[in-house]
């Protein structure tokens, strides 16, 4: 059989190019052993990697992601598309937390017109929220006096994530932070 014959068969459909590339190697080589391939071995290495960590994070039992916003226009619109992304791709997506949240009743008739100005702005974005979100908002995180840091202001955090009564009120109850009508 021809060289040219031998590359043809090598060559037909359906074998792997790098399995072709050491077959032609091993043939035009002048000792027929088999030498590792340092590249090719990373590579198949590197697929089984991503295929492992596709495994883990599309298994719902094991993975879910959670997406942080805030009640303003960009966060919101940031998140939705990265929602859908993640749905696309079959990555399981545990809900929405709201962070910054004003209390409006925190805010009173002496308080400064921008914290007023801010607590309406939030309040309509927060009806995008029930809209967009509504079964996946898992919590409504407070606007802090400080930046979270430190044990004390975590163990604020995770109550406020935590908290009995959650971010999703029982059928028929008004909804947290939601503006009445």
């Amino acid at each position: 059989m021809r060289l040219q014959d031998k590359v043809a068969i090598i060559t037909g459909a359906g074998t792997d190019i790098g399995e072709e590339a050491q077959t032609l190697r091993e043939m035009l080589s002048f000792t027929k052993k088999k030498k590792a391939d340092p590249l090719m071995d990373h590579l198949i290495s590197f697929r089984d990697r991503m295929e492992h960590a596709r495994v883990l994070l599309t298994d719902p039992a094991l993975t879910a992601f959670y997406f942080v916003t805030l009640p303003e226009a960009l966060p919101i619109a940031v998140v939705t598309r990265f929602i859908q992304w993640f749905k696309d791709f079959g990555i399981p997506v545990g809900g929405v937390l709201v962070n910054m949240v004003i209390d409006p009743a925190s805010v009173g008739p002496d308080s400064a017109d921008f914290v007023k100005n801010r607590v309406a702005m939030q309040q309509e974005h927060m009806k995008t929220i029930w809209r967009e979100f509504d079964d996946s908002v898992r919590a409504i995180v407070p606007l802090f006096e400080a930046e979270v840091r430190g044990v004390p202001m975590l163990q604020r955090l995770c109550d406020a994530i935590y908290a009995a009564d959650g971010a999703k009120p029982a059928p028929g109850a008004g909804r947290p932070h939601e503006v009445e009508a």
